[in-house]
């Protein structure tokens, strides 16, 4: 794979994995992507993951997120 695809798509994840905590405390996900067909959101789950194992991606920790977005 084209190494600055493999950055950008590495990026888009790390943006999709940003956990914030509301004042409440409650963890969420403030940026997310959303589909009313339910199969439809149980393949774009399944390439998402297939994405990822392709680039080697690993979740990093939330609170690496907390500086860059």
């Amino acid at each position: 794979m084209n190494d600055k695809l493999s950055k950008l798509v590495t990026e888009f994840f790390e943006i999709l994995d940003v956990v914030e905590e509301s004042d409440s405390g409650r963890e969420f996900h403030p940026v997310y992507i959303s589909c009313c067909r339910v199969l439809t959101s149980k393949r774009l789950g399944e390439i998402f993951s297939e994405m990822k194992d392709i680039i080697g991606y690993k979740k990093r920790d939330k609170n690496d997120f907390k500086s860059r977005y």
